[in-house]
C-alpha cells in the first residue's frame, strides 16, 4: 500500500466515523425528544473534525510532494 492510498484511506475513515457519530447523535437526539444534540456528540464531532482537516493537509501533501 503506497503512502497516497493510506492517506486516501485515512482520510476515508474520519470520515466515515464523522457521518457515524453524526448518525448516532441524532437518533438519541430524537429518541430523547431533545431540540439539541448531547454535548458529548458535539465534542466528538468537533474533535473528529479536527482530525479531518489535519488528514486532509496530509493528503494534500502526499499528493503533491510525495514521501
Amino acid at each position: 500500500m503506497t503512502e497516497l492510498e493510506k492517506a486516501q484511506k485515512r482520510l476515508q475513515l474520519v470520515n466515515d466515523a464523522i457521518e457515524f457519530v453524526r448518525d448516532c447523535g441524532n437518533q438519541d437526539r430524537k429518541l430523547g425528544h431533545d431540540k439539541h444534540m448531547e454535548g458529548h456528540y458535539t465534542k466528538a464531532l468537533q474533535q473528529l473534525d479536527i482530525y479531518r482537516s489535519s488528514a486532509e493537509v496530509f493528503l494534500k501533501r502526499v499528493e503533491t510532494v510525495g514521501r
